[in-house]
Formats: C-alpha cells, sequence, structure tokens
C-alpha cells in the first residue's frame, strides 16, 4: 500500500523488491566517505589527527533513503542538500558533541532541513549520525493520508527536540 492508500499488485511488488538496494561500505578517505552520501553535496575538513575511518549503511526503498554514518575522526562538513528531496538528520548515539548550524545536539534530535539546504556540522570526536531523504511530493502526499495535513519542508532548519520524558519513554 502506499501514501494514497491504493493496494499495490503482485507485479509491483516484484518491481519494489527490485528497487530495493541495501548494504554498508567502510572508508578510509574522507572524500571517497562523502560522496558517498549520495542527495547531498558533502565536503569534510578532518580535524584530528590520526587515521580516518568510516562506515555507510544504506537502504533504499524506490526513491526513500535511509543512510547511517559513524565517523572516528572530529571533522567540520559543509553540506548542500538536494532541493528535489526532503530531508532529516539526527545523531545516532550519545557521545562527543554533534553541532548543527552552530546548535548542539544531544540523542533524540531531530533536524528537519529546508528545501536546498546548505549548512556546516561540526563534530568533537567520534560521531554517529542517520540521515533519511524522499521526494518532497511523497512527503506531502503520505503527511496528507496519515495527519490530514500538507506537510512541507520548513523555510529554514528546525531542530526538533522531543521533552525528556518523550525521549527517554
Amino acid at each position: 500500500m502506499d501514501c494514497s492508500g491504493q493496494r499495490f499488485a503482485s507485479g509491483v511488488v516484484k518491481e519494489i523488491e527490485r528497487m530495493t538496494e541495501n548494504g554498508t561500505a567502510s572508508f578510509a578517505n574522507p572524500e571517497e566517505y562523502a560522496a558517498g552520501i549520495g542527495d547531498a553535496s558533502v565536503n569534510l575538513i578532518i580535524t584530528g589527527g590520526g587515521d580516518f575511518k568510516a562506515r555507510l549503511t544504506w537502504l533504499t526503498l524506490r526513491r526513500f533513503h535511509v543512510l547511517r554514518g559513524s565517523e572516528n575522526r572530529p571533522r567540520i562538513g559543509f553540506i548542500s542538500l538536494s532541493p528535489a528531496q526532503t530531508f532529516v538528520s539526527f545523531p545516532t548515539s550519545e557521545g562527543p558533541s554533534f553541532t548543527y548550524s552552530g546548535l548542539g545536539l544531544q540523542l533524540g534530535d531531530v533536524v528537519f532541513h529546508s528545501r536546498g539546504e546548505r549548512t556546516h556540522q561540526r563534530t568533537n570526536g567520534e560521531s554517529q549520525w542517520g540521515l533519511i531523504s524522499l521526494p518532497s511530493e511523497q512527503l506531502a502526499a503520505c503527511g496528507k493520508a496519515v495527519t490530514g495535513l500538507k506537510i512541507t519542508s520548513p523555510p529554514v532548519g528546525l531542530v526538533l527536540r522531543p521533552s525528556r520524558s518523550a525521549a527517554s519513554g
């Protein structure tokens, strides 16, 4: 079933299975790691000494993308997101500071990015993060189906921080 409430025929299900991709890759080169991020242009400056090690794990379901990254060195990232997609990102572990556009993020925070956003991220050590993207029209259709409201990217990036009770529960 898609967000419009239509059921998929068995042939469509097989096509969706064919269009499903997943995998994981390890990197020792920051440029290759940044290139693997996909629907974003990413430039990294590694700010800590030692060998760089990183891992990307991904799942793609047609045009819906889920990505998890982990890095072993502090860095500054200059990021330009595709205006064709809607993005949310979030830290996936507690640990050293993860800064988005000057705001320190913590486990449980979700960043709802603006359309075509250009931003900076900084980490102070090992970091783990997640990124989800989907076409803006798909978010609007799914938002309408689930909530009755058309959900669109905000005009500027927003950090959504749940209350402590909601985050722990």
